[in-house]
């Protein structure tokens, strides 16, 4: 967990007619989180699930800690459907390396990301930029994420979807 630490990019990526929406909110100092929060909440509130990969372990509880923190209440009433178990088990299933989003990418939908930020420096980069103003990495976390938010909705509709293929 991040303990105390605030979100730095929130995000969330939704259906619109035949068409899909990514929101980030970038949080550049710690005094923009609780608008993020808010901000994420209105629009999470039009939606019945709360998507997520590996959510049950960190995301939830991570989101539930800061909008605590920010004295918001946390009354998202969303179905929670966190996709890393069942894509372990597909990776498992089908001796894949390791079980992350890359690897959904580069096995099911033959796409490989080029120069994208690891997610494991992600914390560092924010730090960087909220210290010493760095911000020349921050659109890459920002394509990051994006890029996490695409493949997770993909991974939905294809492990969850009403058209779902048999997996």
């Amino acid at each position: 967990r991040n303990q105390g630490a605030p979100i730095f990019v929130l995000g969330m990526a939704y259906k619109r007619g035949r068409g899909m929406v990514t929101d980030l909110y970038l949080v550049r100092d710690p005094t923009e989180e609780k608008e993020a929060l808010l901000r994420f909440r209105e629009q999470a509130q039009k939606h019945r699930k709360l998507v997520s990969f590996n959510g049950a372990t960190f995301d939830e509880g991570f989101l539930r800690e800061r909008f605590i923190a920010n004295l918001i209440p946390y009354d998202l009433k969303l179905e929670s459907i966190d996709l890393y178990p069942a894509f372990r088990h597909f990776a498992q299933r089908h001796h894949f390396p390791r079980a992350t989003l890359q690897t959904y990418e580069g096995t099911q939908l033959g796409f490989r990301r080029h120069d994208d930020v690891p997610g494991s420096k992600i914390p560092q980069i924010y730090r960087d930029f909220m210290y010493g103003r760095d911000d020349t990495l921050i659109p890459a976390v920002l394509r990051h994420n994006e890029l996490d938010l695409i493949t997770m909705t993909l991974m939905y509709e294809q492990f969850c979807g009403k058209d779902r293929k048999r997996a």
